[in-house]
């Protein structure tokens, strides 16, 4: 159970409702256990994995006109055991994480900037809005030094539901 007594993954479930409920094509399957989330807009595709005995993840990627990926972001639970009480708040934390990537999605406040030489975007975390930035080899995530407005005026742009 998470903080709210509920299921591990229930609140990204919720999300899932609530992104469907505005028009968003979700796709779901299960696979070995694991409900899989995915949604391919295009301008992005995201999907999120959810086994609340073993793991959650996110994958979201932001795509280009000819629908490569140009940057992508990621959280998960990694090699965790959830099950166990010791390790329960790391997967509330990634849930959280998850959940406030989907609102952000819903409410256009995933903000991307593709116009520059190194794509990059602004997605917010339980510990604040981060700055996801493609390097030449790899890819970066760092706390964001503003807020929405200030990346806003920075050139970058938000990303359509």
């Amino acid at each position: 159970m998470t903080e709210d007594s509920r299921p591990v993954g229930a609140r990204i479930a919720d999300a899932v409702d609530v992104l469907r409920g505005s028009g968003v094509t979700v796709e779901t399957s299960t696979q070995a256990g694991a409900t899989i989330y995915a949604v391919k807009r295009p301008a992005y595709q995201v999907e999120i994995v959810v086994d609340s005995a073993r793991f959650l993840g996110l994958s979201f990627h932001l795509l280009g006109c000819d629908g490569s990926i140009v940057v992508g972001y990621g959280v998960d639970t990694d090699l965790y055991n959830i099950s166990l009480p010791q390790h329960r708040w790391f997967a509330t934390d990634v849930e959280t994480d998850i959940v406030l990537l989907l609102e952000a999605l819903m409410q256009g406040k995933v903000l991307v900037d593709t116009g520059s030489p190194r794509a990059s975007m602004v997605v917010p975390t339980g510990d604040g809005l981060m700055l996801v930035q493609r390097r030449r080899f790899l890819t970066t995530s760092t706390p964001y030094d503003g807020d929405a407005s200030s990346a806003l005026a920075a050139g970058f742009r938000s990303l359509p539901p």
